[in-house]
């Protein structure tokens, strides 16, 4: 069984890698993404989880598809290449599990940190330190935290 491996932390591809995920994000940002058909929204921890457990099924049931995902929402902001953002962590550790990314900055006056969401967006790919990146989401629903 395949298991995924991570990239250390702040690695950048390069050259073909670069261009090759460039084209594949804007196939993605361009078209939608098949979508996930599944009823509840996913924990972006516990599908982190499945993807370093069970690589090869999770990796054909999740991969670029567009899934209803659910987390604790953290640095509200733009990503590292200026993108409106913010990230599903775990909220005992602090760990990132998801980099949300959305289409405008009009998600910035709808969340708030430490509130809980749930978003759908096209899983694009896995890097480190962000675990998942998930690109052009769409706010579905906000709760307040217990």
């Amino acid at each position: 069984m395949a298991k995924l491996k991570e990239l250390p932390p702040y690695t950048r591809p390069e050259g073909a890698e670069l261009r090759a995920l460039r084209e594949r994000v804007h196939r993605l940002e361009t078209t939608d993404a098949a979508r996930y058909t599944g009823r509840e929204p996913v924990d972006a921890k516990a599908l982190y989880e499945e993807l370093l457990s069970d690589y090869d099924n999770a990796f054909s049931k999740y991969y670029e598809k567009r899934i209803r995902l659910c987390g604790v929402i953290s640095k509200i902001g733009a990503d590292e290449f200026g993108a409106p953002s913010f990230r599903f962590v775990d909220t005992d550790s602090g760990r990132c599990y998801a980099l949300i990314v959305f289409p405008n900055t009009e998600i910035y006056e709808k969340v708030k940190e430490g509130e809980r969401a749930e978003i759908i967006g096209n899983v694009v790919f896995i890097r480190e330190p962000y675990g998942l990146v998930v690109k052009k989401c769409e706010l579905l629903e906000v709760y307040q935290q217990e």
